[in-house]
């Protein structure tokens, strides 16, 4: 593991197995994921979807990784030993923390005072989009995803003899091999990235991570982008940096240690360019997150930014004497963008020139038609207006 320093914030780099062989469980247990699609076809040959132990749904397999409070760079036989030496109820309570967000409906099915539906219902309009991605919205009694939630609560000894025997056998079969294949890539993305870091600063290697993440300088506080989640810096112990080829939905959680929170950031890397696996081939874009860029394209500043970008390539000084707005501010609105994957960057001398993602532009109608008629995820809107609760002026 290596540690960097920087704005204030202890950053440390590692090559970690724990969240990456669950995030290939994601992607290999999607149905409509078309990532990887070789790799997927060969590893099913050999580990077909039938003879897994434990079965759930693939939006299930990240929040898994919560569960365990070990080292980045465990390997995976402290994995399993750690999932076999945790108590029932301790896997129980991290699991269902992860996948509800909400310790008192987490207790609520641990205790039986509510029933599972009432439960999940009764969860804020917020994180409906996060459970319709675990499959646990609209909720459906009889669904792959209540069935897992049920095991977890009711037979959590069978859940987790189940858990270890599929990563064994996973590892065995397949993993093992692409997690080898993988170092030599990751250990250079680590150097790169934290030479980017040390000059640059977390905000700024943030920004390039793709992660749906910024830091307000003013607030002093990391913010998603997604879901509305606040982290005050002040109660960050350290950040954890490592790279990843299968986190596609671009995830990142936080732990709690004693001597604070401890965000993890597993930050996208392109596969090896040759691997016996076939990782490399039939590799799709990164689904982009609909929400996101209808979001980043709704704001006027934003809009004038792609507007002048998508007719000429431009770097972000000229969009900031063009607009006449100060830097920060267009710092923050490219970040924005950037999450969006709306940007397309090249080298520029000392600069960065900004190019309009052109493709995602001209596909945005049918990823917007497929979002709105034939998604099953929630259509929940947040309130974009406050209410007006001033009141009269006195007269």
């Amino acid at each position: 593991m290596k540690k960097q320093k920087n704005d204030t914030l202890q950053t440390k780099f590692a090559i970690s197995l724990h969240p990456e062989i669950f995030f290939a469980l994601q992607v290999l247990s999607s149905d409509k994921s078309e990532n990887f699609q070789n790799w997927k076809n060969k590893t099913l040959e050999i580990f077909p979807r039938q003879t897994w132990p434990l079965d759930i749904p693939s939006g299930m397999w990240p929040a898994i990784a919560d569960v365990l409070d070990i080292a980045p760079t465990s390997d995976l036989e402290t994995v399993v030993q750690t999932l076999e030496s945790m108590s029932e109820r301790l896997i129980q309570e991290r699991l269902l923390l992860g996948l509800l967000h909400k310790e008192e409906a987490v207790l609520a099915l641990l205790d039986q005072t509510k029933p599972v539906a009432e439960v999940i219902n009764g969860l804020p309009k917020a994180k409906r989009e996060w459970l319709a991605f675990i499959g646990l919205f609209p909720f459906e009694a009889t669904g792959k995803a209540s069935k897992a939630l049920n095991r977890v609560i009711d037979t959590p000894q069978s859940f987790k003899n189940d858990l270890v025997a599929t990563l064994k056998q996973f590892w065995k079969l397949s993993f093992a091999e692409t997690w080898q294949e993988l170092q030599p890539g990751f250990d250079i993305s680590i150097i790169k990235k934290m030479k980017l870091l040390t000059e640059s600063g977390l905000k700024t290697f943030l920004r390039h991570s793709l992660l749906p993440i910024e830091i307000n300088d003013k607030k002093q506080e990391l913010r998603a982008l997604r879901g509305g989640y606040i982290l005050p810096m002040e109660k960050i112990d350290e950040c954890i940096c490592s790279p990843s080829v299968f986190n596609l939905d671009r995830l990142w959680t936080v732990r709690q240690t004693e001597n604070g929170s401890v965000p993890w950031f597993p930050y996208v890397e392109n596969p090896p360019t040759h691997h016996r696996s076939g990782l490399n081939q039939n590799t799709t874009a990164i689904t982009p997150d609909v929400a996101l860029v209808f979001r980043a394209l709704g704001d006027t500043t934003r809009f004038a930014i792609v507007s002048l970008i998508g007719r000429l390539p431009r770097t972000s000084v000229e969009l900031t004497e063009i607009l006449g707005v100060a830097k920060p501010t267009i710092s923050h609105h490219i970040h924005i963008l950037r999450s969006a994957d709306l940007l397309i960057e090249t080298d520029y001398g000392k600069s960065v020139l900004l190019t309009l993602n052109k493709q995602l532009i001209d596909s945005l109608g049918d990823l917007a038609s497929a979002r709105i008629f034939e998604s099953n995820q929630p259509l929940d809107l947040p309130k974009t207006r406050r209410k007006n609760n001033a009141k009269p002026a006195k007269k």
